[in-house]
């Protein structure tokens, strides 16, 4: 019932087999809208209609997600400013005096850090609490291990 991928709510598009219209330009391959079928829409007209679908079908519009997924994506966005805001303050600093990078631009920098990085986000949300909370044990284990030890704890 829904030719082209459409979901509920969206207008939907009549079907025309793209084997139809194999040596016109794009928009005459596009086919009619259904919301309109009295009227007779430009070319012009129907691929605004489409790029709005895209956009629309898109992660550029974020719909309606689970808490986990909304929070990961407006992580993801937060941490894309945060690099935004790093390249244009170190090109500033590059132009008054050269500091070291920071460790976030080293790390954005870094091909092994940022495939890393992809792989993590990818993740779902409980894989990604899971590998923190390993991450979180073993940085205590470390801890634990370099911490001095009391020489009445070596006699007991």
């Amino acid at each position: 019932s829904r030719p082209w991928g459409g979901r509920g709510g969206v207008s939907q598009v009549c079907s025309v087999p793209p084997a139809m219209c194999p040596h016109r330009s794009i928009e005459d391959c596009l086919p009619p809208l259904c919301d309109f079928p009295s009227k007779r829409l430009s070319a012009s007209r129907r691929k605004q209609y489409y790029i709005i679908q895209a956009i629309r079908n898109s992660d550029l519009i974020p719909r309606a997600k689970g808490r986990k997924s909304l929070q990961r994506l407006e992580n993801t966005r937060y941490l894309m400013t945060l690099l935004e805001q790093d390249e244009c303050s170190s090109a500033d600093e590059e132009l008054s005096h050269s500091a070291p990078p920071s460790i976030f631009t080293e790390a954005c920098n870094n091909e092994t850090y940022v495939e890393i990085w992809n792989d993590f986000m990818n993740r779902s949300g409980e894989e990604q609490e899971r590998v923190l909370l390993y991450l979180e044990e073993e940085a205590r284990k470390k801890h634990k291990r370099n911490l001095p030890v009391k020489n009445e704890d070596k006699w007991k």
